[in-house]
């Protein structure tokens, strides 16, 4: 199995890590931009890094990049969908490509967004919020042109709150995870069935900042909380359980992705590996921890 990942740290470039009984391998490739990369998003064979300068694409697996026409922005995150849409997040608001990430404009919302997602039908979500503003998923059918918000998602609107990820889960489903800024660590998920027309608080056992979302191979969701829990959910996101604590008791799991073959990776306080099912034994496998992780991505993870 081969990892790759690029850090968000100016210093330190893009490397090539395989990873084989617990011993990790590295091989240095070129970094775009500056050297921080702030996101990662693999489109079929493209991949994008989001920098503070905007976007970057490479078509050979990291080895070259090219800087695309989004270019002024900090890059929050990046989502897509089947049909070659893709949307960024930007403190400007979101940007909208129609040719998988080559060329971009700016959408009509122009509020500090943070996460952002596409679903199967082209409806485009925006996670916004921060100081001074409450946390709300904003949601455009028509290419980013108008976007409307509904008062269910989150009917006392706190303010000093963002979105910090969105994960479209099915057809119809998205999910919302959401941080408390004046009294962090605290948060909530939020899920929709109906596209964003409406929206549910999710049964959570505690509410602890999300960091981020994934969807493994066999449906199910995970989320990773700042208490250095895993959450997990078996019901398209209406109910979240811990699924393990093991190596990250205290640490907040900074990113989670898993393989062809069903091998979760997780950097917290550094990079874990599990082949476990239920994700209950994990093994250190590097010292080093990272915020963005793609797989799989060809024979690789970023």
């Amino acid at each position: 199995m081969h990892i790759q990942r690029i850090f968000p740290f100016a210093t330190v470039v893009v490397m090539l890590i395989t990873v084989a009984h617990g011993q990790s391998y590295w091989t240095r490739v070129p970094t775009p931009g500056d050297g921080e990369i702030t996101c990662l998003h693999a489109i079929g064979d493209t991949l994008l890094a989001g920098t503070r300068g905007g976007i970057y694409r490479s078509l050979d697996s990291g080895t070259t990049w090219r800087q695309t026409t989004l270019r002024s922005e900090r890059i929050l995150a990046i989502a897509s969908n089947e049909s070659g849409l893709v949307l960024a997040a930007t403190p400007s608001g979101p940007f909208l490509s129609t040719d998988n990430g080559t060329t971009w404009t700016a959408t009509q919302l122009k509020n500090e967004t943070h996460s952002v997602a596409i679903n199967r039908k082209g409806y485009l979500y925006a996670g916004t919020g921060g100081w001074d503003e409450a946390a709300t998923v904003y949601r455009s059918v028509d290419l980013g042109v108008t976007w409307s918000w509904n008062r269910t998602f989150w009917p006392l609107y706190v303010l000093n709150s963002r979105v910090v990820d969105l994960l479209i889960v099915d057809e119809n489903t998205i999910v919302a995870g959401t941080e408390n800024l004046a009294v962090s660590p605290q948060g909530e998920i939020h899920c929709s069935s109906d596209d964003g027309d409406s929206w549910t608080e999710s049964d959570i056992y505690e509410t602890w900042f999300l960091s981020s979302f994934v969807k493994d191979s066999r449906g199910r969701l995970f989320a990773g909380s700042c208490d250095g829990r895993l959450l997990r959910s078996t019901d398209a996101g209406i109910s979240w359980r811990p699924s393990t604590v093991g190596p990250l008791a205290g640490w907040n799991p900074f990113s989670l992705a898993f393989t062809a073959d069903g091998v979760a990776l997780l950097s917290s306080d550094a990079l874990y590996r599990s082949t476990d099912a239920s994700l209950t034994a994990w093994m250190k496998v590097d010292t080093v921890k990272f915020s963005s992780m793609i797989a799989p991505f060809r024979d690789y993870v970023f």
